[in-house]
């Protein structure tokens, strides 16, 4: 017997298919030969998904939308009908429609529709009073987006162009090269006459107090009045005031109280501990405190009672702190609150001789004490 095993050799055309090297290694062939479409866990191809292994098709184009009757009617005859019904949703319904009614020209034009029916109204009559239809149609158009500072001044440079058909005399006196902006819109809008129920817009009501909604709220100031009536608009008003107290600016505050609004000791407290103490700003929101007690009638059970009182002890701790750390505002703000003590009770004084005009007062509350009216001592 030879000593060597006989062995057969893999591989050799003579071999059985289970000797052969790639035996029990085969694999389907997938149908799909993407490869993208192959696993990385040697999962077969033919396990994977059809859904994830198809290409996207190219989509097709959808058919162009069918226009409506209104959206192929003529561009002039959709502008008119824009602009008689004040529908200010119509330009939104499609972008066809947006594309036609879009524009400066057709937003001056709605605003002369709408803005005419509470125009003309002289102060202090019945009809100082529009329909509530107008009114709110008109609050509507003056709180839209498209109501900048730029656009309302445009708006009623040409409405008073129209209504008046301005002299020589009177285009070089509201040319604007030979006033600033806002006395000139201030006259064109008293010569308008709006409605005193007019509610002004939000946007010249609640800040930010930057020189366009400065500008626009000064411009109308002496036109729109923010009653207690409207608690919306009220809130949209204490809203801008806090607004200008972090923005320092007086001159919105001084409008914002000139259209109703009234100062709280919340205000103040905001102004003195919250934002730094703005000397300016405080002096501003102190003197429409003696300004609202003016106002009141001489009747009222609580008529000489101040809406802050400069005796609050936050207000004194927050100026003797900063007196302490050695800030300048601290010796000020106490000197502005002592003061404005004097002045409440020279107020009581002068209201126990009669009415007080609050102009006349704003002018001589700081004439000289007469000897017999007594000093506070603080």
């Amino acid at each position: 017997m030879s000593p060597l095993t006989p062995i057969k050799i893999r591989g050799k055309r003579g071999a059985s298919e289970a000797e052969k090297w790639h035996s029990f290694k085969k694999r389907k062939v997938a149908r799909n030969h993407d490869p993208e479409c192959s696993t990385r866990d040697g999962t077969p191809a033919s396990t994977v998904s059809t859904a994830s292994c198809s290409k996207p098709s190219r989509e097709r184009k959808a058919p162009p939308r069918e226009l409506s009757k209104l959206e192929q009617l003529p561009t002039e005859i959709l502008q008119d009908i824009f602009e008689y019904s004040g529908n200010l949703n119509l330009p939104f319904a499609s972008l066809e429609l947006k594309l036609q009614l879009c524009s400066k020209h057709m937003y001056l034009r709605l605003t002369t529709r709408t803005m005419r029916a509470v125009l003309g109204f002289a102060r202090g009559t019945d009809r100082a009073r529009a329909k509530d239809s107008d009114l709110a149609a008109a609050s509507r158009l003056l709180n839209c987006r498209f109501m900048t500072f730029a656009f309302f001044r445009d708006w009623v440079e040409a409405e008073w162009c129209l209504t008046f058909t301005p002299t020589e005399d009177d285009r070089v006196r509201h040319d604007s090269r030979q006033c600033s902006t806002v006395p000139r819109l201030q006259a064109m809008l008293a010569q308008l006459r709006p409605s005193g129920a007019l509610l002004p817009p939000k946007r010249a009501i609640t800040g930010p107090w930057t020189s366009d909604n400065l500008g626009y709220l000064e411009s109308i100031v002496t036109t729109c009045y923010i009653g207690k009536e409207s608690p919306r608009y009220t809130e949209y008003g204490m809203t801008g005031l806090r607004r200008a107290v972090q923005d320092a600016s007086p001159d919105a505050l001084k409008g914002l109280f000139s259209m109703g609004l009234e100062p709280d000791p919340e205000l103040i407290r905001f102004a003195v501990c919250s934002c730094a103490c703005d000397l300016d700003v405080v002096r501003t929101i102190l003197n429409e405190n003696l300004l609202v007690v003016i106002r009141r009638p001489t009747d009222s059970p609580n008529a000489m009672e101040p809406v802050i009182d400069p005796l609050e002890p936050t207000l004194w701790a927050w100026a003797e702190h900063d007196r302490a750390a050695g800030g300048a505002k601290g010796k000020k703000l106490t000197g502005m609150l002592k003061a404005h003590v004097r002045e409440l009770s020279q107020l009581q004084l002068d209201r126990s001789r009669g009415p007080i005009d609050p102009r006349v007062f704003a002018t001589s509350r700081n004439r000289p004490r007469s000897p017999s009216q007594g000093t506070i001592i603080i």
